[in-house]
């Protein structure tokens, strides 16, 4: 597995993904979505559901909904 950082429009790659690290991190996500419904949103903060996981932000569910669609 490879990752890369383009300085010049700060993008990331992550490149040669064998099938249980592809697994491994499709399951993280999904399961990460899961733990955001509208519904717990405290301020500008998402806060997960059930067991505290983390906080995050508008944008970063945002690119979670884009990350999961794209897996």
């Amino acid at each position: 597995m490879k990752t890369r950082k383009n300085k010049s429009n700060s993008t990331y790659s992550i490149s040669g993904l064998i099938e249980v690290e592809y697994d491994t991190l499709r399951a993280i996500l999904f399961s990460a979505k899961r733990c955001f419904p509208d519904t717990y949103k405290i301020g500008e903060e998402y806060y997960s559901n059930d067991d505290f996981v983390c906080t995050l932000t508008g944008r970063e569910i945002e690119a979670l909904e884009r990350l999961v669609n794209e897996i």
